[in-house]
């Protein structure tokens, strides 16, 4: 004999499968809400600042004006005591964000931002930036535009940008 299925048990089980989404997704953006530090950072976990340094070689790659590589320049510490410097709760949703930006290609690509070819990298950053979706517009743009301000007053990129500039830039 073959049994129907209801509507009853239809209703049940897209019920159950909605609560097991919201929990799931819950646990893993609480998660993510308290990563202790590690590796002598003050705010940021090895995982974050390899995103960071992921983020900072896509976003500043090193070019004929300039041949300083974003993701050698350091940024991570700069981003690191940038976080350290807020406010416990702002630090802590930038650093949600971080994570969730590097988990954000595992719908695309199946693989985390960091672990995405430079190349590829630089493509989906390019996406990003470029997104009708502007909250993923916005929230990748305040991260560059974080890492921007390191790279810019890194002592490698400012004596190049010095020379632009007559305000006293770089020095």
């Amino acid at each position: 004999m073959i049994n129907k299925i209801t509507r009853r048990q239809i209703i049940a089980i897209s019920a159950a499968s909605a609560a097991s989404a919201v929990i799931s997704t819950a646990a893993t953006i609480y998660s993510w809400w308290r990563i202790a530090p590690t590796e002598n950072y003050t705010s940021l976990n090895k995982t974050e600042a390899s995103f960071i340094n992921a983020l900072a070689g896509a976003a500043y790659p090193p070019g004929q004006a300039c041949g300083l590589d974003g993701s050698e320049a350091g940024l991570d510490r700069f981003f690191d005591q940038i976080l350290t410097k807020m406010e416990g709760t702002n630090r802590n949703q930038i650093k949600l964000l971080v994570n969730l930006v590097d988990t954000m290609p595992m719908a695309t690509h199946l693989q985390r931002y960091t672990t995405l070819p430079l190349h590829v990298r630089t493509e989906v950053l390019h996406a990003w930036l470029n997104s009708e979706q502007h909250l993923i517009r916005n929230a990748v743009l305040s991260l560059v535009t974080i890492i921007g301000m390191g790279y810019t007053s890194h002592p490698e990129a400012s004596k190049i940008l010095a020379q632009y500039h007559n305000c006293g830039f770089g020095a």
